[in-house]
C-alpha cells in the first residue's frame, strides 16, 4: 500500500497536474483538478460506473495496454488514490517527505545517496538468490519469460530487447558503435555482477562477515507469506491463520468456477462476485492476497544454498 500512496501520489497526481509541491507540502492545483479529473472530482468524487475505463484519469499513458506492469500499476495509482482520498478519509492531506522526495531538491539530503546505494545492494542480493536457487539467469532474470507468458508487452522502448534513449551508460561491445543508442538487455547485461564496473564492498572494522551473520541468516523472516488481503473479509469472525483462509478461499474458488488452481489463482478480485468491480487489476490472488498458496512465491528463509 506503501507504494500507491506515496511514490503513486507523486506519479499519478503530482505529474498530471493534480497538486503543486514545494518543501512545506503539497496542494491542490485548483487549475488542473477539475480538468485531469482528479479523484473523479468531475462526478462528485463519487465511486466512478463506467469500469474499469473511468480510472483512466488522471494518469494514464496513451501507448500502454492493459495487461501490462506500467498500465497496471498507474491504474492502481489512480484507484488507490482516490480510495485514499474518499473511503480513507485523507481528503486532500499527503505526508510531506521533504527533501528526501522525488523532486529537484531531493538529491539535497545526504540520506538520499545511502539509501539509494542500499536499494541497489539488496536488488542484487535479491538476483543472485535468483541464480543461486536456479531460478533465473541474468541478465533479464526471467523478465523476458514473464511479458511472453502474459502475451502483453509494456510500452515501446521499454521491452528487454527494445533499444532504448540512452547512449553511453555502458561500456560498448566489440562491433557495437560508440554514442549510439544501447537496448535494455546490453545495458542489464553490463550492470551484471561478472560484467559491470564496480563491486560491493560491505565488510569493514565494524561489520566482519555479512554474509554469515546476516545474509544468510537461518532466523531470518520468512518474506514468502499468504496476506489474505481483502478476501480476508469473508472471513469475519474465525479463528483461520492468513494462510488457512487463502487455502480456503482458493479451494472454494475452484469449486465453484470449476477451474484448476493456476486459473483460480490468476483471477482478479474484481472479477470475483461479492468484491468491488472498481478495485485494481492489481489486486488479484496470484501476486497480492494469496501469494504463498498460489505459488507466486516461494520460501527462502533456512534454506540452504545450493
Amino acid at each position: 500500500m506503501i507504494p500507491c500512496l506515496q511514490l503513486g501520489f507523486h506519479i499519478s497526481y503530482t505529474i498530471p497536474g493534480c497538486y503543486q509541491c514545494t518543501k512545506e507540502g503539497c496542494f491542490p492545483d485548483t487549475e488542473n483538478f477539475l480538468a485531469k479529473n482528479c479523484y473523479n472530482a468531475v462526478n462528485g468524487y463519487s465511486l466512478p460506473t463506467g469500469l474499469p475505463t473511468d480510472f483512466k484519469q488522471p494518469g494514464l499513458s496513451d501507448y500502454t495496454e492493459r495487461g501490462s506492469e506500467w498500465y497496471t500499476y498507474l491504474e492502481q495509482n489512480n484507484i488507490v488514490s482516490w480510495m485514499k482520498n474518499v473511503l480513507y478519509g485523507y481528503g486532500f492531506h499527503h505526508a510531506n517527505s521533504g527533501t528526501f522526495s522525488r523532486s529537484t531538491w531531493a538529491n539535497q539530503d545526504p540520506m538520499f545517496y545511502a539509501h539509494h546505494a542500499y536499494t541497489f545492494l539488496l536488488n542484487d542480493f535479491g538476483t543472485q538468490q535468483l541464480v543461486e536457487k536456479g531460478r533465473a539467469t541474468p541478465p533479464l532474470y526471467g523478465l523476458d519469460k514473464i511479458i511472453e507468458e502474459r502475451g502483453v508487452k509494456e510500452c515501446p522502448g521499454n521491452n528487454p530487447t527494445d533499444v532504448t534513449v540512452y547512449r553511453n551508460v555502458v561500456r560498448y561491445k566489440t562491433g557495437q558503435e560508440p554514442g549510439t543508442n544501447q537496448p535494455w538487455d546490453h545495458i542489464l547485461e553490463m550492470w551484471t555482477e561478472e560484467r559491470r564496473d564496480y563491486e560491493w564492498i560491505i565488510n569493514d572494522e565494524f561489520i566482519t562477515s555479512y554474509d554469515e551473520t546476516i545474509r544468510y541468516d537461518e532466523s531470518c523472516r520468512e518474506g514468502c507469506i499468504d496476506e489474505a488481503l481483502i478476501i480476508g473479509n469473508a472471513f469475519i469472525g474465525t479463528n483461520m491463520t492468513l494462510e488457512e483462509k487463502c487455502q480456503a478461499f482458493v479451494a472454494n474458488l475452484q469449486n465453484s468456477t470449476k477451474q484448476s488452481k493456476k486459473d483460480a489463482c490468476a483471477m482478479r478480485l474484481r472479477d470475483i462476485p461479492g468484491f468491488g468491480a472498481w478495485l485494481p487489476d492489481r489486486f488479484d490472488l496470484f501476486g497480492y492476497a494469496c501469494k504463498k498458496t498460489c505459488n507466486f512465491c516461494k520460501t527462502t528463509c533456512g534454506v540452504p544454498q545450493e
